[in-house]
């Protein structure tokens, strides 16, 4: 039988534990919040004044603890609320979750939760844009500044719904896989309600365009799928701008950033993943119109792939190109 998802979760509480931490869970749990006792970057969003200790709870079993058992306590110095975090572990490349574990996910973003899940590049947060708040939320809990928010889409057709994508938006998009991660950015389907028109944009700190992703992770495409609409894709990074690729170390960003903020008890939960081998975050580009009227090419970030791909893949004829001639 294929191996499935594991289901666990992490616990947070202010109450101190009696079982010392072990080596096994430190590298389990390397949680970027527990900054004061060394050995891990700190991340973005964690307060770097408070000490963090931690205690492992594994129902008393020595190492390696049995997948689903393990939980780890942060002890801070200010008040933190207990948390479960509901953590679903895929344990193989393209494996999905089970539709209990799905609709799991989906009902915490209906409520204004969040999913923290495995991107193409690193690890991202994910939430249901449209639910009042949540994009803003995600901006303070990683410090984004107001720094746009791209959109994850279950599929082209989706995506179609939502944004006008001409030829050259289709090659980007085409060109994209595992090796090659881009967001393209693209006006505003003018089909779309007009208060969702105007009102989408807005909560991404964008104007009248949006960017748009077909991610190659299956279980992103998943949840966008189970909802039914796009949802965020937003990069977790360390301090030093570095992509957050640890599944322990992105949940701790979350957790410390609720904390922070008193937000506390906002849903949310997590999906784990074999390690994230991508280089670096995608690259962003779309075709703005120039002066005259036409578009130009338009490269918003450098990331994973480099300038030169981008312009060599936007002025590469596609099959699509064949399909408007014929």
């Amino acid at each position: 039988m294929p191996a499935g998802p594991e289901r666990g979760h992490v616990s947070s509480r202010s109450r101190r534990s009696t079982k010392p931490l072990t080596t096994s869970c430190v590298s389990d749990c390397r949680a970027a919040i527990s900054v004061a006792n060394g050995g891990v970057r700190p991340a973005i969003g964690a307060p770097k004044s408070r000490h963090v200790s931690m205690w492992c709870t594994a129902n008393d079993a020595a190492p390696p603890y049995a997948p689903g058992t393990l939980r780890c306590l942060h002890r801070w110095e200010g008040p933190m609320s207990e948390r479960r975090v509901p953590v679903f572990t895929l344990r193989n490349r393209g494996d999905l979750l089970p539709p209990g574990e799905a609709h799991q996910v989906r009902r915490t973003l209906n409520h204004g939760g969040l999913c923290v899940l495995p991107s193409d590049t690193c690890y991202a947060v994910a939430g249901f844009p449209l639910r009042r708040g949540v994009t803003e939320l995600i901006d303070l809990i990683l410090a984004r500044r107001g720094e746009k928010i791209a959109l994850s889409f279950a599929s082209q057709v989706m995506a179609e719904r939502y944004v006008e994508l001409g030829t050259k938006e289709y090659r980007l998009l085409d060109a994209a896989d595992h090796k090659t991660p881009l967001t393209v950015v693209a006006p505003v389907s003018q089909d779309l309600a007009p208060t969702v028109r105007d009102s989408l944009p807005r909560a991404l700190f964008s104007e009248g365009e949006m960017g748009v992703r077909l991610p190659h992770s299956w279980v992103e495409r998943q949840i966008s799928a189970e909802m039914d609409a796009p949802i965020t894709t937003a990069a977790i990074y360390y301090d030093d701008r570095t992509p957050v690729k640890n599944f322990s170390d992105a949940l701790a960003v979350v957790l410390a950033g609720l904390s922070r903020l008193d937000k506390a008890e906002t849903p949310l939960v997590g999906i784990r993943h074999p390690t994230i081998k991508a280089k670096d975050v995608s690259s962003v580009a779309g075709f703005p119109l120039n002066e005259e009227g036409r578009k130009m090419l338009m490269v918003y970030r450098e990331g994973a792939v480099e300038h030169k791909r981008i312009v060599d893949i936007a002025g590469r004829l596609t099959p699509r190109d064949v399909e408007e001639w014929t």
